[in-house]
């Protein structure tokens, strides 16, 4: 057995340690939507129809989260026109118009007085936030106005970023009986109340119709 002693020894052993990964730093891109039209309500299906503008801005043209977005409370998606430029900065620039059907549950226990606050969520169907996020491109989108059907019209529209938490790996090799994984989600958020002229007259309507069923009974009870 040799004995490795002094500066040589201590720098062999201490080359031994083996050297930890740097965690990836995950590249970011902004999603925007522009809210074009909201129709076909149905409190019977849950769910409305929506036709939606969706434009991503990434650092380069290696990322393009437009191919990968997941509409995760639609039934059903078409897209078209769809386009993509590289800017003079170097920025890759994409959008494209959706139509769909999402979900929604409708609470219609204070009709005509209700308040629907409906959602559009996309999220990044390819790869976990540790590589790729979503930040929200509050500035530029928006509702169109004087948007709505069936006396519901738009009172706010916001959109915010946020992260889907699974429970699972998904069977990712390496990762197995971790905490899950998160994948990067945009939201847009229309909030939705009835017509104040609609609602009014609703209420006058039922008033009056009560009055007119207490009329007889009124007139017998005066006899």
């Amino acid at each position: 057995v040799v004995a490795l002693g002094g500066e040589a020894g201590f720098a062999t052993q201490r080359n031994t340690f083996p050297l930890q990964p740097e965690p990836p730093v995950p590249r970011s891109c902004s999603i925007g939507f522009y809210v074009d039209d909201l129709y076909n309500f149905s409190p019977t299906t849950n769910s409305f129809e929506a036709r939606i503008w969706v434009w991503s801005v990434c650092p380069d043209s290696s990322l393009n989260p437009l191919d990968t977005l997941e509409f995760t409370n639609a039934n059903t998606t078409t897209t078209n026109q769809e386009s993509s430029t590289i800017e003079p900065n170097g920025v890759q620039y994409s959008n494209m118009q959706v139509s769909g059907k999402f979900r929604h549950e409708f609470n219609l226990r204070r009709y005509p007085f209700d308040r629907q606050l409906l959602q559009i969520v996309v999220e990044n169907g390819n790869d976990p936030v540790e590589f790729e996020i979503y930040t929200a491109d509050n500035v530029e989108s928006r509702c169109a106005p004087d948007i709505g059907q069936d006396g519901l019209a738009v009172r706010g529209c916001s959109v915010k970023a946020g992260t889907h938490q699974y429970a699972t790996s998904f069977g990712a090799p390496g990762e197995e009986n971790s905490n899950g994984s998160g994948y990067s989600k945009v939201t847009v958020e229309i909030e939705m109340t009835r017509n104040s002229t609609l609602a009014l007259f609703l209420k006058s309507t039922f008033v009056y119709f009560v009055a007119f069923l207490m009329a007889p009974f009124s007139l017998v009870m005066f006899k």
